[in-house]
């Protein structure tokens, strides 16, 4: 498989955010009218597909756009305490050097994002996508393959999405593009094996090796 361009998700992805998201998502449960998240649960939550969560939550879909815009605001405030992976600095400088294009897709802030890159000495992203809806991903990866087939004609299998839920896995296969799953996000391993993703990688260095490859 060669890759010319390599999506990725942003939150439990490349970024460490999990604990701020629980964190987040208490602070607002009064708000919103839903149920917050013990200690005990936490766990449990990464087994959830997202309309799971919502039902576990009893949240109402309906007020998830609300919900969201929410998140955002409150996550740029602490955004200063968001970090990258560890060795995800070094593998997006390699995919660089390789001519590899890297695109974010995520339903976080454009804002938020960039900031974390810049942070981090990240100057180099092609393209973000960014402010999606929980449910959107897949008409944005049509809409990225489109975008970018337009500049230079390739077929479907030079594209990669690379995230860490079951929702990723799901858009990434309705939109025809193979999708890496990684096990440090917020779904765990065996929830994410169970929607089958081309392939589930376990550490950084896996992914890196699997994009080149």
């Amino acid at each position: 498989m060669v890759i010319k361009y390599a999506i990725f998700d942003f939150d439990g992805t490349l970024a460490d955010t999990f604990g701020l998201f629980i964190e987040i998502l208490n602070k607002l449960a009064p708000i919103y009218r839903y149920n917050s998240v013990e200690v005990d649960e936490i766990e449990k939550l990464k087994f959830l597909s997202f309309s799971d969560v919502l039902s576990y939550l009893s949240l109402r879909q309906y007020k998830v756009p609300f919900l969201l815009r929410s998140f955002r605001k409150e996550m740029n405030k602490k955004i200063e305490h968001v970090k990258l992976f560890e060795g995800v600095v070094k593998m997006l400088n390699v995919l660089e050097k390789e001519d590899i294009q890297i695109i974010i897709l995520s339903s976080n802030s454009e804002e938020n994002i960039k900031t974390v890159m810049q942070d981090h000495g990240i100057d180099f992203i092609a393209h973000y996508e960014c402010g999606i809806s929980m449910l959107g991903k897949k008409s944005k990866l049509l809409k990225i393959k489109k975008m970018m087939q337009a500049k230079d004609s390739f077929k479907d299998e030079k594209f990669l999405y690379i995230g860490d839920e079951i929702r990723d896995i799901e858009a990434s296969k309705s939109a025809e593009m193979s999708c890496v799953a990684v096990a440090w996000g917020y779904n765990s391993k065996e929830s994410l094996l169970e929607h089958s993703p081309t392939k589930l990688c376990e550490t950084m260095n896996m992914l890196e090796s699997f994009i080149l490859e």
